[in-house]
């Protein structure tokens, strides 16, 4: 009798452990702090040179009146390195491969087998990818930080 006794006793301990464990308060809210423009140009800043390394994924949408297509793409990028994405149709098929440094640039057609290399020169990635942009614009937006570099001396 005394060993069902403690069994009890023991259950309802935990059981009531388990009621105080779980009547936990939420965490308070933090009000919105307003910060000057200076402060928070410095911070985007601060947070844009922090990211190292980055891998995302998306979907690419083109509609236009010959065509409408759907591809996804695969972006990994090392600063101060290389961007390499991955372009991928319907059902994964593999349809390119853009590796990106500073120096070089290689774009393998996968459905035709074929690799394009060259150096990396101004205008030479507009060509590739359509978009009149450099290397470091390139990698700030696919992290989607924006180079606020010459603004750190300027009054906001």
């Amino acid at each position: 009798m005394s060993k069902i006794k403690f069994s009890c006793v023991v259950v309802f301990f935990f059981s009531l452990l388990l009621l105080f464990d779980s009547c936990v308060p939420s965490k308070p809210v933090e009000e919105d702090r307003e910060l000057s423009p200076d402060r928070l140009i410095k911070k985007l800043e601060a947070n844009r040179r922090k990211i190292k390394t980055f891998e995302g994924s998306g979907v690419l949408n083109i509609n236009t009146a010959r065509i409408e297509a759907k591809a996804n793409f695969e972006v990994l990028f090392k600063k101060p390195d290389s961007i390499k994405i991955s372009i991928f149709g319907p059902f994964g098929i593999d349809l390119a491969q853009v590796l990106v440094t500073k120096e070089n640039f290689m774009f393998f057609d996968v459905i035709h087998n074929e690799l394009y290399r060259g150096i990396n020169k101004a205008g030479i990635l507009e060509k590739i990818m359509k978009i009149n942009i450099d290397f470091d614009d390139l990698m700030d937006a696919f992290a989607g930080a924006v180079n606020l570099t010459d603004k750190l001396r300027m009054e906001p």
